[in-house]
């Protein structure tokens, strides 16, 4: 991966127009184009070579022009762009292409069952939209030629590939493939195993064509999660995480905090990526509010990332004014804010294994999500990393409720406890590889899955704070535990019985019965494991017992902690460090809520009088930025103590030493 600088305001300019629609690019103007990225402060917008309807928006020779298109419209984009200081890296469709999928149907994904993969109606199944193309067909040998064509035309500061990711096929094309190689078509495995391989080598074939011609040009291709992808890390320049939180599909508000702790470890620039929207792409006359539009953009910034907002341009080439007005509220205090923000390290005392990232499985992703809203909503310092990190500079690691424990990680979480470092874990990891036994000294045996549908957890006095006395519910039941040399924090209480037709209590689960006979909470030492998979149930159902078990259970390991913030939960901090050694923490407070489908962000209510105390080394300064306003301040022992009278959705608070 090529160390690039990116810049903080990006738009990414939809252009996906149907043969259909008429007056393609019609009314493009180059004075009305420039004044709307200039009202949003933009200053990079992500323009169109091909769509996933498949026409090219440039004089191409390799891909066919709009049929209703009279003038190659991006040409002119990019000059008008250019012109105002405005970077215009180039987008291409790779996955969903309806012109070649028409064309060429031979070349089309197919499914085991024979039927084509084209974007489909979730409740129907009747297909509403593009094919998707196939990367083991002639159709790579296209997409290596509009490379090369877009490159030699324009030289961009930039490529954008999009809709790129394994899938397995049952094409003519791979059956013939998996077949030389011997791979049995009914396996599975194997066919998904062969489909990475014909990933990879896209990635490969691509990206060697554009830095041959210029090794300067960013590149990234879009597709699902690549947390622990290192092996696809060579063929981008940086990362891109669309995120649109209105959107299902991108994990709603609560996804984006651990994808960004995750790629600020992880690259060295990443980018940020929502939409105007009111709820998804492509969304003609949806508006998402400005304030949800800077709330999303103060969280990209604090979390260590640049900015960048989905439009989409109207079919006869124009821009809409309100859209970039909206935007331009956001850009405008982003870029204001731009010079503590840029070059920074992110400040964490805990890390997160991600089970994604580990297992290369996007599947696993609720429990690091559950994790992160967990550690988030109580406002502590953490990293969400992978098995390549170095463990040693963290005090505490949470393997949330699938890390399975590789040879490898073994090694270095051996290391990482006999430096003294603590270690809370849950559900099933722990596991060895091999089997379902513990790869973990955590005091217990496993003794197997339980044999009830859901349990109880009873919690001792060492764990009680803010809990309840009586046994609280847990619709995801944890393993049976046989006890070596842990001390028990709490105790599983069965069900009375398992609910089944004949068997049954009340509207919902069964009540709580006698003591199961096995803790459900335990400590060893310098290790505490949750047996119930606590994360993805508080990534799933949101029950404060659950986040206040994890709470309770890192004060006994952890109990000094380098930051304490007064704030509500829904509130969000980071603590960054700039190049020049000052600490810049960042406050970002705003609660979005449900409206029919939709999570809106609409109204911002202030926050008074808000008590922080940090540890650092030296202080000379603290003041509010960029309004530099200074804040009286203590020192004492290598704490820093400090009150901000207000923040209105983001604050910055510059820490720092003159010397």
């Amino acid at each position: 991966m090529k160390n690039v600088k990116l810049p903080f305001r990006q738009i990414h300019l939809d252009f996906h127009t149907s043969e259909h629609l008429k007056n393609i690019g019609r009314d493009f103007d180059k004075d009305s184009f420039q004044q709307c990225l200039q009202l949003g402060h933009v200053n990079s917008v992500t323009s169109f070579a091909t769509c996933h309807h498949g026409w090219a928006y440039y004089d191409s020779k390799v891909c066919d022009m709009h049929p209703n298109m009279k003038e190659p419209l991006l040409p002119k984009m990019i000059e008008a762009a250019n012109e105002i200081g405005v970077q215009t890296p180039i987008y291409l469709t790779v996955g969903w292409n309806e012109r070649i999928g028409r064309l060429h149907p031979e070349w089309v994904v197919k499914k085991k069952d024979g039927s084509i993969c084209s974007v489909r109606d979730t409740s129907s199944g009747v297909r509403k939209g593009w094919m998707r193309i196939c990367l083991n067909t002639p159709y790579l040998e296209e997409l290596v030629n509009q490379t090369a064509e877009v490159m030699d035309r324009f030289n961009p500061v930039g490529l954008f590939y999009d809709i790129v990711w394994e899938k397995p096929c049952y094409c003519e094309s791979c059956m013939e493939s998996m077949l030389k190689r011997g791979i049995d078509v009914k396996d599975d495995a194997a066919v998904f195993k062969f489909a990475r391989e014909v990933y990879v080598n896209y990635f490969k074939t691509i990206t060697e064509v554009i830095w041959s011609k210029n090794p300067n040009t960013r590149v990234y291709h879009n597709g699902k999660d690549k947390k622990g992808r290192d092996d696809t890390k060579p063929y981008y320049s940086h990362h891109e995480i669309e995120s649109l939180p209105t959107t299902s599909w991108c994990g709603g508000y609560e996804s984006f905090p651990q994808k960004a702790r995750y790629y600020k470890y992880k690259v060295s620039e990443f980018l940020g990526m929502t939409g105007k929207f009111h709820q998804s792409w492509g969304e003609f006359g949806g508006y998402k509010s400005s304030d949800a539009l800077r709330f999303e953009a103060m969280r990209m910034i604090m979390y260590g990332g640049k900015c960048s907002v989905g439009d989409q341009m109207l079919p006869e080439g124009t821009l809409d004014l309100d859209t970039y007005k909206r935007i331009g509220e956001a850009y405008a205090e982003v870029e204001e804010k731009e010079p503590w923000c840029d070059d920074i390290k992110n400040i964490a005392e805990i890390a997160v294994l991600c089970p994604s990232a580990i297992m290369k499985n996007v599947e696993l992703e609720d429990p690091e999500i559950g994790a992160s809203m967990i550690l988030s909503e109580n406002h502590m310092l953490y990293d969400m990393v992978d098995q390549q990190a170095d463990l040693l500079k963290y005090k505490l690691l949470i393997l949330p409720d699938e890390v399975v424990i590789l040879p490898d990680l073994k090694v270095k979480l051996d290391a990482f406890l006999k430096n003294g470092g603590a270690l809370i874990a849950s559900g099933k990891s722990g596991f060895s590889q091999e089997n379902q036994t513990f790869n973990l000294d955590y005091g217990v045996e496993y003794g197997g899955e339980s044999e009830w549908y859901i349990d109880f957890t009873k919690v001792s006095e060492a764990i009680s704070k803010n809990m309840v006395k009586a046994p609280y519910f847990n619709f995801l039941p944890g393993p049976k535990l046989k006890l070596t040399s842990a001390t028990v924090l709490a105790d599983t209480i069965a069900p009375h019985f398992n609910r089944t037709l004949k068997t049954f209590c009340s509207h919902g689960n069964t009540p709580p019965g006698p003591d199961a006979g096995y803790p459900s909470v335990i400590q060893n030492g310098n290790i505490i494991y949750i047996g119930p998979k606590v994360f993805s149930m508080y990534r799933k159902k949101g029950m404060k017992l659950h986040r206040d078990l994890v709470r309770n259970c890192i004060d006994l390991l952890l109990p000094k902690k380098s930051i304490h913030v007064d704030l509500p939960s829904g509130a969000q901090i980071a603590l960054n460090e700039q190049s020049n050694g000052n600490k810049v923490l960042h406050i970002l407070y705003a609660n979005p809520i449900m409206r029919g489908e939709v999570p809106v962000i609409e109204d911002i209510l202030p926050l008074y009088d808000l008590s922080i105390s940090l540890k650092t080394k030296s202080v000379d300064f603290v003041r509010m930025v960029p309004e530099n306003k200074e804040l009286v301040f203590e020192f004492n022992e290598g704490i820093c103590s400090f009150t901000i009278p207000k923040i209105e959705l983001h604050q910055m608070v510059s820490i720092g030493s003159n010397g």
